[in-house]
């Protein structure tokens, strides 16, 4: 798979001024605090490695879960194949995202309101050290990632991570850019404090990410993030365009508190959500 922002309704405005202050700036979060926030909004606790609903930013009108039976993955395959065919996109076939899934169960994470209506997803995952730098050399296309590549969840933490798709959810037209700014942000937020928080992120040292670009849309946004093209990248025919991140501990946490702090900011925004 490959990273293309589906989020059409989400203004480029948005993006600079809303994210790109702290979040796009030094890259991904992938570390949480418990520092609090304005207005009595915390970052909640985080329950025990292996339950399905890790976290919630109290709060928050909205709730973030892993995606990880198979229906659930499925529906997310299905969507994001519909997102990119409707662009006349290639995407994989659904025994790939199944297969990740039976390796590695907190790869998808979704956010939804108190209603259970899906707002977004966010599909990232680990993967070996070998597979990350055949991806970045260009040696290995985005249909030729299996779970073989998949890093177990049982050899965490992880420092090489594959970021596949992030979507809006599929009743969420006309929702203005506001409230998917808001998405974003959650998502980002509370999929890597969960993956910090069961162990899966190292509490020091740098993270690594990769992503395919799939569109000029997605290319702009993860330039936007810091990513940068993948030295080596374009040597093999017919790859998409690979781009990289490196992460310190210092940014990742300047990262979390900005996205936190953007999150208040859009607060008053996203009454539509409560």
């Amino acid at each position: 798979m490959r990273w293309s922002m589906a989020w059409k309704s989400l203004s480029a405005s948005g993006v600079i001024t809303g994210i790109l202050l702290g979040v796009l700036g030094d890259g991904i979060i992938v570390r949480a605090t418990a520092g609090a926030l304005a207005g009595g909004a915390v970052l909640g606790a985080l329950l025990l490695p292996g339950i399905r609903r890790l976290s919630i930013l109290k709060g928050s009108p909205l709730e973030a879960t892993f995606v990880s039976s198979d229906g659930e993955v499925r529906n997310v395959w299905l969507l994001g194949k519909t997102r990119y065919q409707a662009q006349g996109k290639h995407y994989p076939d659904e025994r790939v995202l199944l297969k990740w899934a039976e390796t590695y169960r907190h790869g998808i994470t979704q956010a939804s309101d108190k209603n259970g209506r899906i707002l977004g997803y966010l599909s990232v995952w680990p993967v070996t050290e070998s597979c990350f730098e055949a991806i970045r050399s260009g040696a290995l296309l985005e249909d030729d990632i299996t779970d073989e590549h998949i890093a177990l969840a049982q050899d965490r933490p992880h420092s090489f991570w594959y970021i596949a798709d992030i979507f809006r959810g599929e009743r969420v037209r006309g929702i203005h850019g506001s409230v998917l700014e808001y998405v974003i942000n959650f998502l980002v937020a509370s999929f890597f404090a969960n993956h910090s928080k069961t162990g899966a992120l190292p509490n020091d040292g740098s993270i690594e990410m990769i992503a395919f670009a799939a569109t000029s849309q997605g290319k702009n946004l993860l330039k936007a993030f810091g990513f940068g093209l993948a030295q080596g990248s374009t040597k093999a025919t017919g790859s998409l365009p690979v781009y990289y991140l490196c992460l310190s501990t210092k940014g990742r946490n300047s990262a979390l508190q900005a996205a936190l702090n953007n999150m208040i900011k859009l607060r008053r925004k996203v009454s539509i959500l409560d």
